[in-house]
């Protein structure tokens, strides 16, 4: 039993110290591109915009990790139906957590990852002579709401420059739960369920065809209800290994193959 018990307990100090030479937190943070898809666009993705990301990775095991990461991004589409013209812009966050396969090969670390979270909802309307707040003026006839769910799915790799640094290239899509990124949704409009600023705005995009003196039942067209909005994120990010207490800096990065 004692030798059980003693062969147990140096099974365990041999894995705790093999596990001390593994780094587990990863932090890193840099510039990306966003691209739209949504009722607006007619080509399935639009509109380049800035985006910022931080993320932080942890190691599970070496073909299994986990992150969580935030982004600023900006979100804009021109309407392909003139007649519509109801193009936008928007500045959004997100926030949200995934779980990573990883492939190690020599410095370069391949990886994809499926993930949930959720972003921001807050589409502005361009105007001729101003920019028109799309949930606050209530331009659909029906309420929009604030926030979304998100499916973030992607793929990239990383290059350990150092046993400490790195260089992330990550892209993927976020898939959503909601057809109002661009404030484009419903088929039929009915115009009598809109305000006076909403009718106003319409007026303005649509060269005022918009008569609020027809019938009761007086529709125009809208978007998709159908089909939701979607926004994809690339980014080029340093990242900053941190050591774990023991970690041989000298042998902790594999040579490179020739």
């Amino acid at each position: 039993m004692k030798d059980k018990l003693l062969i147990t307990l140096l099974a365990c100090i041999i894995s705790f110290s093999s596990q001390a030479q593994f780094t587990k937190w990863s932090l890193s943070g840099g510039l990306g591109i966003t691209s739209y898809a949504g009722d607006l666009d007619g080509t399935g993705i639009s509109n380049m915009k800035p985006a910022l990301n931080f993320e932080a990775w942890y190691k599970l095991h070496e073909n299994i990790q986990i992150k969580a990461g935030t982004s600023l991004y900006q979100l804009a589409g021109n309407d392909h139906v003139a007649s519509r013209n109801r193009s936008f812009r928007a500045n959004h966050y997100e926030l949200y957590a995934a779980a990573m396969i990883v492939f190690p090969v020599d410095r370069l670390d391949f990886f994809t990852y499926i993930g949930g979270g959720i972003t921001k909802v807050d589409p502005e309307g361009i105007s001729p002579g101003w920019i028109v707040d799309l949930p606050v003026y209530d331009v659909e006839g029906q309420s929009m709401e604030s926030t979304a769910l998100i499916m973030p799915v992607g793929l990239g790799f990383r290059y350990k420059v150092t046993p400490t640094f790195a260089v992330v290239f990550d892209a993927g899509y976020r898939l959503t739960n909601t057809d109002y990124l661009d404030g484009v949704s419903r088929f039929d409009i009915p115009v009598n369920s809109l305000s006076r600023a909403a009718v106003s705005y319409h007026n303005s995009v649509r060269n005022n065809d918009i008569n609020t003196n027809a019938s009761d039942n007086a529709t125009f067209r809208g978007g998709n209800p159908d089909l939701n909005d979607l926004y994809g994120i690339f980014s080029i990010k340093l990242q900053y290994i941190i050591p774990s207490k023991g970690m041989n800096l000298n042998n902790a990065l594999p040579r490179l193959r020739r």
